[in-house]
């Protein structure tokens, strides 16, 4: 009776506060109190805007709907209904401080939007804890839900949106945690787990197919990708599979793509493969062992490689294929990354590399760079250095004894390089002991240093004996330019591979910037002999840039060739790719006209004056002084020449009255036209007393070889026409040819001479046949003889030069033969053998052995013969 009578007070009790508890709520409008405490108090702690549409509450639950907080700029949340429900005696009881009382808690339909904007580099370190949440409700579910993610900083944008997002949580001694949700019409999410004490138990996680509705890197154009997870952790032990798939990536013009990135492991390591990975066409494996995944000292060991891929998709100056190695292993916070880089063949500015081998090492913040090799023109070239990553550059570049060489100009030296780059760039170039060799110059033991730092630069040449000299400063960035090069009795035959070149001293500067170009030159002249070369020569070129106007002066001073002065005179005026000619003067006796324009091709047009111009003084410069006195007449010149269209050569050259010595006057004509490929002569002659003796004709072709021909046609020349000695007579017929290509000579001599005279010997005829190579001398036939009297004839061939003199050793040979009275003709020599007679017979065969002319065979025989001396009685037999 007892039991029941408490029971009906507690009951009493209860119905009571209920009673009460809606008496107050409905009569005192404490719901719409509690409503605007709880708005209140959320708009402060969140720093947000709170609207609760409706509120109210009893003894059993809270009913909130209509809910928005939003923080603008922030985030944003909205939800429809909730539900709370609670033991209101508990909490009455625990003075609120029971949250278990809260048993439900339902959230239907939230729609959830946060923005998250970072600034800066600076990233707060803090150790992620998950809170214990077992004391502060027993059940929540919700229900429908929605949330819009964006994430942005100054390197990455993403955004995605989750719909119909369902979780549970159930709390007792530990929370279990059921979550699902979807994203897109593909990618769906599910998660299970089991927390004690903020401390993952057990989890379960599967996704697929998860395709971002935003992901944007700064520097990329666009990424897009699809991510698949499996992961289960228990009992400490954790498994896990994801796929990274369908990867796009593309940056300006290149373009990435991956079919996929599988990664597998467990609670020890990750394993990370690259499947069918692609950079603009060129393929790249990798994969990647993670160790002590869960640990804080984590490690790493990968590799990446690629091979032949095109270098010039990335640097249009180089052509050629490079195959690249990428190792990362130690600590993951920290590891150390090996690069190497290897190619057969660079191509830049028609310069190839070959062999080449750069290897780079990454540790901490600093790189070291180590060129180990690449091969240039057959020359070794390495070196090494090192990146201060955010500090400075440091490379060292070496190639001792290196040689270079094109067509026949040959260069040698040994090469240093120092590249340093902090804040700006600073290049030392060092060459030393610099040879340079050519059939037309020749140089050693040069140096040259060079130094470029930012945009300023300087470069400095010099020689050992101090006879030449170069240097020259300036900035790129501001386009000026001063340099200075000095000739200190330089010896142009040591320079130049020469016999007799002059010796030259004097500077040469040049000062330029963006407006203008200034160069003066002050240059003696001289020979070895005294007055055999010798002057001064003045250059003036100054070029406008910023009025398209140039101007050239050249002038000589006191200067003497063949010890006679010379007068050179020069001034040219014009545009910067044109120039008229306004005078040029050789001694003021022959003139130069015409114009020279380079843009937008070379062309030019020029013409060579120079009339009635002494022989005698013209060959001074060319002869000694004692053959110049021998020489006379008049020389006219009158040439044309340009490149318009075909180009144009045409002109004339004559000789009046020339004479040589104690030679007749002659008359000579050449006339000559042709273009750029070729000049003909035509109707070229000599003539003696207005009557032609020799006609010459002949052909240059420049194109596309050089190859020269000339010939001249003699009819019957009488000796005495041009050599008045009255003991020379005789007439000359046939011709004379000559050619000249792939710097091979050949002439063809085919003359007969009869009725020849000279002192007391006589012929009734001479016959020249040969030719003449560089080498080797044919005779086709040469003879000569008189009626009753000799008969001489040789044929074959000699390692002979006729016009020099020169023999060559050779095994071809010719056989001279002879047959007449050999006693007779010496007596018609000379006075002192009255009368002589004889039969007379030899052959000889004559070659070249060692560079000298001999007799290799012969035989000799003289029969019946006599002679008698003036002033004897008796013959000689």
């Amino acid at each position: 009776m007892k039991k029941k009578t408490w029971l009906l007070i507690i009951v009493i009790i209860v119905f009571i506060i209920n009673i009460t508890f809606f008496v107050l709520v409905r009569l005192a409008k404490v719901d719409k109190m509690v409503q605007t405490r709880i708005s209140d108090q959320l708009s402060e702690a969140l720093n947000a805007e709170i609207k609760l549409e409706e509120f109210t509450f009893n003894d059993k639950q809270a009913n909130i709907s209509g809910i928005e907080i939003n923080s603008p700029g922030k985030f944003n949340l909205k939800v429809s209904q909730l539900y709370v429900e609670y033991d209101l005696l508990k909490l009455i009881f625990s003075k609120f401080k029971n949250l278990k009382a809260i048993t439900h808690i339902k959230i239907y339909d939230p729609v959830f939007t946060i923005k998250i904007v970072t600034e800066g580099n600076e990233r707060e370190k803090r150790e992620f804890v998950i809170p214990d949440i077992t004391e502060y409700f027993k059940m929540l579910d919700i229900y429908n839900g929605t949330a819009d993610i964006e994430f942005e900083n100054e390197f990455i944008k993403i955004e995605n949106s989750w719909q119909k997002i369902d979780l549970s949580i159930k709390n007792s001694k530990s929370s279990d945690i059921t979550l699902s949700a979807i994203s897109g019409e593909r990618s769906a999410l599910q998660v299970f787990c089991i927390l004690n004490d903020g401390v993952v138990k057990r989890a379960d996680l599967k996704l697929n197919d998860l395709k971002l509705s935003k992901f944007e890197i700064s520097k990329l154009n666009s990424l897009g990708f699809l991510l698949e997870a499996d992961l289960t952790y228990s009992d400490e032990n954790l498994k896990y599979t994801a796929k990274i798939k369908n990867i796009d990536a593309e940056l300006a013009t290149r373009k990435a793509s991956v079919d996929s990135i599988f990664i597998s492991g467990n609670s020890e390591r990750t394993f990370i493969t690259l499947h069918d990975s692609y950079l603009d066409g060129n393929r790249i494996d990798g994969k990647a062992v993670i160790n002590d995944v869960l640990s804080d000292n984590r490690t790493i060991k990968s590799e990446i490689t690629t091979s032949n891929v095109p270098l010039q998709k990335y640097i249009k100056q180089v052509s050629g294929n490079v195959n690249a190695k990428i190792d990362i292993s130690g600590k993951i916070t920290n590891p150390l990354i090996t690069v190497e880089v290897t190619s057969e063949k660079l191509v830049a500015a028609q310069q190839e590399l070959s062999d080449i081998n750069i290897q780079a090492i990454m540790r901490d913040d600093n790189i070291e760079l180590q060129l180990n090799n690449s091969i240039w023109e057959n020359n070794l070239l390495i070196g090494g250095g090192y990146y201060k990553i955010g500090q400075d550059l440091h490379l060292d570049l070496y190639s001792q004894n290196m040689h270079w060489k094109k067509d026949d100009l040959q260069f040698s030296g040994n090469l240093s390089t120092i590249i340093n780059y902090q804040d700006a760039i600073d290049i030392f170039i060092e060459l030393e002991k610099i040879q340079i060799q050519s059939s037309s110059i020749s140089f050693e033991d040069l140096a040259l240093k060079a130094n470029l730092i930012n945009n300023d630069f300087t470069v400095d040449l010099t020689h050992h004996s101090n006879d030449i000299g170069f240097s020259c400063f300036g900035n790129i960035r501001n386009q000026e330019l001063k340099a200075k090069l000095k000739l200190r009795g330089l010896d142009l035959n040591n320079a130049l591979n020469g016999t007799s070149l002059p010796i030259l001293t004097g500077d040469i500067e040049i000062e330029a910037n963006k407006y203008s170009i200034v160069a003066n030159s002050n240059i003696m002249v001289y020979d070895r002999d005294y007055g055999k070369l010798g002057g001064r020569l003045r250059t003036d070129i100054v070029l406008d840039l910023s009025n398209n106007h140039s101007l050239i002066n050249l002038r000589s001073y006191n200067a003497r060739y063949n010890y006679e002065p010379i007068k050179i005179d020069l001034l040219a005026e014009g545009s910067l790719d044109s120039l008229h000619i306004k005078h040029f003067q050789l001694n003021k006796i022959i003139d130069i006209k015409g114009w020279i324009k380079r843009s937008p091709r070379f062309i030019y047009e020029l013409s060579l004056h120079g009339g009635n111009l002494k022989v005698k003084e013209i060959s001074e410069y060319f002869v000694d002084y004692d053959t110049s006195q021998r020489l006379g007449g008049d020389l006219n010149i009158d040439i044309s020449i340009d490149n318009l269209k075909e180009g144009n050569v045409n002109g004339q050259i004559t000789l009046d009255d020339l004479k040589i010595g104690d030679m007749n006057e002659l008359d000579a004509t050449l006339n000559f036209f042709g273009n750029s490929s070729m000049i003909s002569l035509r109707e070229g002659s000599i003539k003696a007393n207005k009557h032609k003796i020799i006609g010459i004709e002949g052909a240059l072709i420049l194109k596309p070889d050089i190859i020269v021909t000339a010939s001249g046609i003699i009819d019957s020349l009488q000796l005495a026409d041009i050599l008045p000695q009255e003991n020379l007579n005789g007439i000359i017929k046939g011709g004379i040819e000559f050619s000249r290509s792939n710097n091979k000579n050949e002439l063809q001599l085919d003359i007969e001479v009869t009725d020849f005279k000279f002192n007391r010997f006589k012929a009734d005829l001479l016959k020249f046949d040969i030719l003449q190579k560089d080498c080797l001398l044919y005779i086709n036939d040469i003879s000569g003889f008189r009626e009753g009297e000799f008969n001489l004839r040789s044929n074959g061939a000699i390692g002979y030069n006729v016009l020099n003199s020169k023999a060559f050793s050779d095994t071809n040979n010719i056989s001279i033969r002879f047959e007449g009275d050999l006693l007779n003709m010496l007596s018609d020599q000379t006075r002192a053998i009255t009368n002589a007679g004889s039969n007379s017979e030899f052959e000889f065969v004559v070659g070249t052995r060692e560079g000298k002319i001999f007799i290799e065979q012969g035989n000799f025989s003289l029969t019946q013969g006599y002679l008698k001396i003036k002033g004897q009685p008796e013959d000689i037999d």
